[in-house]
């Protein structure tokens, strides 16, 4: 297991620097084309609910594109939460639609995380989180952040599990 661990790790760390290397303009051309697939898919269109993760500042995909159009599309939009208490690796989703007013809102008021990713403020008594009665997720589809994921759709995320829990 420590083999494994530690394969990762290094594996992580040479993605993450090649991630890095590449221009912010390959990075745009490439969060479009997952945005248009992804809208254009089937399971986009049939789902009623989208969680997604909110883009780190480099080395991913852009989602904001994605979220706008889920909001357009009047789908109920879930994101992550983790900076509530780090030493946990607890993750929220959180239910967003309700809260903006336009999408752009997310880029320039949401507060910074470690990583400078936004999260959804903390607001007493209107947070709606994706869980219902007897912990079932209310998100029919759910984009996954990940380093590098294989041909059979297997993820390598960032590593330190919040997705897996």
């Amino acid at each position: 297991m420590a083999a494994l661990r530690e394969s990762k790790k290094i594996l992580r760390n040479k993605i993450r620097s090649n991630l890095r290397a590449l221009d912010t303009e390959v990075v745009a051309e490439q969060s479009k084309a997952v945005a248009r697939a992804l809208c254009g898919s089937e399971q986009y269109r049939r789902c009623a609910s989208i969680g997604i993760f909110l883009s780190m500042p480099q080395g991913e995909i852009q989602t904001s594109s994605i979220i706008r159009q889920a909001l357009a599309d009047e789908k109920r939009v879930y994101v992550p939460r983790v900076g509530i208490n780090f030493e946990k690796c607890d993750m929220e989703m959180l239910r967003i639609d309700h809260l903006l007013s336009s999408a752009d809102e997310i880029d320039t008021s949401w507060p910074r995380n470690k990583w400078k990713i936004p999260e959804p403020p903390v607001l007493e008594g209107e947070e709606q989180l994706a869980y219902g009665d007897g912990a079932v997720s209310v998100i029919d589809l759910l984009v996954m952040p990940g380093v590098a994921f294989d041909k059979l759709g297997n993820r390598l995320g960032q590593g330190k599990g919040y997705y897996d829990r």
